[in-house]
């Protein structure tokens, strides 16, 4: 985790598979996508979220969590789930007569590869949201409480 960074960041083909991913299990971009979710279907939807957020019975919270897997020093696994309420952010912009409301996630491009792991991630602020994050020192260990 990066808490100087405000995005989840990492590389483009596999952004844009989480967010066809997402678009597949949430049902109002299956929807918006007639059949066909995709990358561009939930950007889209998300740009338009003042036609919709009003009327969803649990707002953001209707788009499906996305889940990290992340190896301990044991090599163990474990899922953390970010709800939609942390990765995706709203505000308002001026639309010719007035104000409207836009959402857009907080992924962002980021082409970076290490020799040894491969395509890397950034998982900033968006994971502060949702838990509390501890490093320590002396194990060089992270922890993330809810």
């Amino acid at each position: 985790p990066d808490s100087g960074t405000t995005m989840i960041r990492g590389p483009k083909e596999q952004l844009v598979a989480l967010e066809t991913s997402i678009c597949s299990k949430w049902e109002r971009c299956q929807n918006h996508s007639k059949g066909a979710p995709s990358s561009a279907a939930l950007r889209d939807l998300l740009r338009e979220c003042s036609d919709w957020l009003k009327t969803a019975e649990n707002g953001l919270l209707e788009i499906p969590s996305l889940f990290f897997y992340v190896k301990g020093s044991d090599g163990s696994s474990q899922a953390y789930e970010l709800t939609a309420w942390a990765w995706v952010t709203h505000w308002s912009w001026f639309y010719g007569s007035g104000f409207k409301k836009v959402c857009s996630s907080l992924f962002d491009e980021m082409d970076y590869r290490t020799e040894k792991w491969g395509p890397v991630w950034i998982i900033g602020m968006p994971l502060f949201y949702e838990y509390d994050v501890g490093y320590d020192m002396s194990s060089k260990e992270m922890s993330l409480t809810r």
